[in-house]
C-alpha cells in the first residue's frame, strides 16, 4: 500500500484493508476515523464495530438480545462511541449483503434492505 495513503495507521488497520483490498471481502471492520478514510480513498467497504455485531444478530450468528448487549456495553469496553450511535445501530434495518459497494460514513455503512 503506498505510504502516502497510510495516514499512520497501525499495521492492524493496515493488514485489513490490505487483505479487503486483495481478497475482494465483503467489508472491512474499522473504527478508527483514519482507517475509514484510507478505506474510502481505497474503494475498500467498510463498516464499524457495533454495525457488524448488530448484522451478527441480524443473521443469525448471534442471538440479537445478545448482539444489542454488547453494543450496549462496548463504552464500558474501552470504544468511544456516542450513545447517539449505539441507538442509530441499534435502530438500523438489516445489511441487505456483506458486497455492498456504499462505504458511507457512519456506522450504518452499508446499504439496508428495503
Amino acid at each position: 500500500m503506498p505510504p502516502e495513503l497510510t495516514f499512520g495507521l497501525d499495521l492492524g488497520e493496515l493488514a485489513v484493508l490490505e487483505y479487503c483490498l486483495g481478497s475482494g471481502a465483503g467489508w472491512a471492520v474499522v473504527d478508527d476515523l483514519a482507517a475509514r478514510i484510507v478505506a474510502e480513498r481505497l474503494g475498500v467497504p467498510y463498516i464499524g464495530t457495533a454495525r457488524f455485531i448488530k448484522h451478527l444478530g441480524d443473521v443469525g450468528l448471534l442471538a440479537p438480545t445478545f448482539a444489542s448487549i454488547l453494543i450496549e456495553k462496548l463504552p464500558e469496553r474501552g470504544f468511544f462511541i456516542d450513545e447517539e450511535v449505539i441507538e442509530a445501530v441499534l435502530r438500523a434495518p438489516r445489511l441487505s449483503n456483506q458486497n455492498s459497494s456504499d462505504s458511507g460514513g457512519n456506522q450504518t455503512a452499508l446499504r439496508p434492505n428495503r
